[in-house]
């Protein structure tokens, strides 16, 4: 990541959304976002006459820690990261359930001025990027899922 920030063209950078998931911090946060979607759709279903049903979902943008004890690597490339879920819950006649989802993740990549890790400070990198020297950049990715 810092030498795509020091190459100075901004350009979007693409991680592996499916490492990122299966990080115990990201995997337990989209988990329990899929529980409350299957949660809710049996709700919705259970209310009504319990027809094979379809219901959209969305996540919106949720923030997670990744923290070094877990990934010394991520943790130090991204330390946190937002992801949002979309995707469909389908209610079968029987009440069972299958979530299909996207999950989309996205960083804005930069040093914050004051700030520091490891005692590195992250001051002398932001003027970097101040000074047209690197440029700040968003990290994205996705990964594709299907839960039963």
């Amino acid at each position: 990541m810092l030498r795509h920030y020091l190459r100075g063209n901004g350009t979007p950078h693409r991680v592996d959304a499916e490492r990122l998931l299966a990080l115990p911090a990201v995997r337990a946060a989209a988990e329990a976002q899929l529980a409350r979607w299957r949660a809710e759709a049996l709700e919705r279903w259970a209310a009504g006459d319990r027809a094979p049903a379809a219901y959209p979902a969305d996540s919106g943008w949720r923030d997670v820690l990744i923290s070094r004890h877990v990934s010394r690597d991520w943790w130090l490339a991204l330390r946190y990261v937002e992801f949002r879920l979309t995707g469909t819950v389908r209610v079968a006649a029987d009440g069972t359930t299958v979530v299909d989802y996207r999950c989309a993740v996205h960083k804005a990549w930069n040093f914050d001025r004051g700030g520091r890790e490891l005692g590195v400070p992250f001051t002398p990198f932001a003027r970097l990027h101040e000074t047209g020297l690197a440029k700040e950049f968003a990290v994205t990715g996705e990964a594709f899922g299907h839960h039963r």
